[in-house]
């Protein structure tokens, strides 16, 4: 049985409302991710002001199309998009991305717009992600339904973010350096599908190894630490929440339309559930890094290979303060090393390679340490 958010990930069919040849319109950035990748589906564009947009037909309307379609994608005004999801709701569409802007922020109007869709949505047993979000990738299946100017490669890490711009941000980064995801989802003000039901799809999903959140705030806490838990038993887990303290974040609320809360609960909360901290944006791209190289450590021993024993301490201080195993050596590995490392090396972990040390002597060091028996790797 497919999980029902399955269709967000591998549609068989698109329908794009707002699309258009506009170069400043959010439709015409969408519509060239859309084609431009390898997504072999049917792709259908609605926009009552245009006929035709880059030489393809465009619907007035959705009830013209005469074919079922998996996916919808708004890109139209904000004022247009509940009555755009009571036309998906009657022609049975059950997934929605709505990109529109407009909708984040805490005035009445704001917040009346929202409600309506939401409504709608309960109304038609519609899921819907966004408003306000960047869209959706899943390289996998050759869908791009954000408007950033570049997509992702295909990997084993997903992203969850409440920020398109972290997004944007992340996708730029990891295309310099050749890292690839299972999955890029921006959720925006989060107004029907969140952390947790995104979570649960992703603890099965075959393409996804490992897991990085970018959170601004929780709508559902109980939920969010249920799925966390068990994304973590089975994942990696990696999560950057901002709004840590209350004091100089007036924008967290108006952003993301929810409260950030206790910081030292929510830290409580990822220790519990074994999920992973990070406290700068460069704790993603590092973890980005590290994650997609698909290896895992086997155990809790640790070893730390360092060219200058000083700040090898360091971390061996910082590795016992997070309640990590630093390996006994086993005298085997430490005669293999001593054919390496000269002769007054430490004879312990931190392994000192000394100040000299090359290229070559590092990756002779890691061999000899992979090939120890208490440190192997999947």
């Amino acid at each position: 049985m497919e999980h029902f958010l399955h269709a967000f990930f591998a549609p068989k069919s698109i329908v794009l409302f707002g699309a258009s040849e506009r170069i400043s319109a959010i439709g015409q950035a969408v519509y060239k991710n859309l084609v431009g990748d390898t997504f072999d589906g049917p792709i259908y564009l609605v926009n009552p002001n245009n006929s035709h947009v880059f030489g393809e037909r465009c619907f007035t309307n959705i009830f013209e199309i005469d074919h079922f379609i998996d996916l919808a994608v708004i890109a139209a005004p904000a004022s247009s998009v509940n009555q755009i999801m009571k036309d998906c709701g009657k022609c049975g569409i059950k997934a929605v991305i709505i990109l529109s802007a407009g909708f984040a922020g805490t005035g009445a109007h704001i917040n009346k717009l929202e409600q309506k869709i939401q409504r709608t949505a309960l109304h038609f047993g519609i899921r819907f992600i966004g408003p306000n979000c960047l869209g959706v990738i899943r390289p996998k299946s050759g869908l791009n339904t954000t408007f950033n100017y570049c997509s992702a490669t295909d990997g084993s890490l997903a992203l969850i973010s409440q920020s398109g711009a972290l997004c944007t941000s992340i996708l730029d980064w990891a295309k310099s350096r050749k890292l690839g995801f299972s999955a890029v989802v921006s959720l925006g003000s989060s107004a029907d599908v969140h952390f947790e039901e995104l979570l649960d799809y992703l603890i099965y999903d075959p393409h996804t190894k490992s897991i990085l959140l970018y959170i601004e705030g929780i709508n559902h806490a109980r939920s969010f630490i249920s799925a966390l838990k068990a994304a973590s038993r089975v994942k990696p887990v990696l999560v950057m929440k901002v709004g840590r303290h209350s004091t100089g974040n007036p924008v967290v609320k108006p952003h993301t339309g929810n409260i950030s809360g206790q910081d030292d609960v929510f830290n409580a909360v990822l220790r519990q559930a074994g999920a992973v901290r990070g406290y700068k944006v460069n704790d993603l791209f590092i973890a980005a890094t590290v994650l997609s190289k698909d290896k895992r450590l086997k155990g809790d021993n640790l070893v730390i290979i360092t060219n200058g024993l000083g700040p090898g301490i360091i971390a061996a201080d910082r590795a016992i303060d997070l309640d990590l195993k630093l390996l006994d050596l086993s005298e085997k590995t430490k005669d293999s090393l001593s054919e390496l490392i000269p002769s007054y090396w430490s004879q312990a972990n931190p392994i000192d390679i000394m100040d000299d040390a090359t290229p070559e002597r590092y990756k002779k060091t890691l061999s000899v340490c992979f090939n120890d028996l208490d440190i192997l790797m999947e």
